[in-house]
């Protein structure tokens, strides 16, 4: 997918999560997000979404520079993320796919990298405020099969450098839209930031895998896929067979991955 087509995209998933949102219940429980509210979920966008707008607008290489927006009472809720969802739009427009900037991950440091990373988020918040009026979510086809990608090779396969990995089980994802089935390896993280002290023990991980058997399979479309990837769709939906603890492992990896 091109850069420009990250950048309709997001701004058609924006839109509409602006135009759901002046509808809702901003008191109403966001099902996929556990313990948030509807004004939590549009907070949290539009503070995303002012985030990395000024990221990209200023070129910067430090997050540090970001002044971050306090939240406001919930009636000025939705003129917030409006204010944001333009403007992260119109930096995106004003910069260049190859233009360098700041980000978490290790794949990323280039404006090309925030257009597809808020894509995605702005495509499964908008799943998560029509889960929250009862509503089926639904992706676009490119972003779907994009998701997919994204989701496996940045958000699951992208560890820090300082943490060790042990694999457990092999999960193929099978998608009815690929020409091959995906390998994952499911296991656990472990490591010591090396600025924070922290230790952490045995985080569920997951990445791409070469070879091997499955010991699970999951099949099913695009966007039955990634919805459940990134836990906005039943695995109902989908085709399981082999072992239900490597699925299960999986689920968790993603969970872990995506708070």
């Amino acid at each position: 997918m091109q850069y420009t087509d990250h950048v309709n995209h997001l701004d058609h998933y924006s839109e509409a999560f602006l135009e759901l949102a002046q509808t809702v219940d901003l008191d109403a429980l966001v099902p996929s997000c556990p313990g948030w509210t509807v004004s939590d979920l549009v907070y949290h966008l539009a503070d995303v979404q002012h985030f990395w707008a000024s990221i990209v607008a200023g070129r910067l290489d430090d997050p540090g520079g970001v002044e971050k927006k306090p939240r406001p009472a919930d009636l000025s809720l939705v003129d917030l993320y409006d204010g944001a969802r333009q403007l992260l739009s119109s930096s995106l427009r004003r910069a260049a796919p190859d233009d360098t900037c700041w980000s978490w991950s290790e794949t990323g440091g280039t404006v090309g990298w925030v257009a597809r990373r808020q894509h995605h988020e702005a495509a499964i918040h908008l799943a998560d405020l029509e889960l929250a009026t009862g509503r089926l979510p639904h992706l676009h086809h490119e972003t779907a099969v994009d998701g997919i990608a994204e989701m496996i090779d940045v958000m699951l396969g992208d560890f820090p450098r300082w943490m060790t990995y042990e694999p457990q089980w092999l999960v193929e994802v099978d998608v009815d839209d690929f020409d091959t089935p995906t390998l994952m390896t499911v296991g656990l993280l472990s490591g010591t930031g090396p600025e924070s002290g922290t230790v952490y023990l045995d985080l569920p991980g997951a990445r791409r895998a070469e070879y091997g058997l499955p010991d699970a399979i999951i099949t099913g479309s695009a966007e039955a896929m990634d919805l459940w990837l990134w836990g906005r769709g039943p695995v109902d939906d989908l085709t399981l067979t082999g072992e239900a603890d490597a699925v299960e492992a999986l689920r968790m990896a993603i969970a872990d991955g995506t708070q």
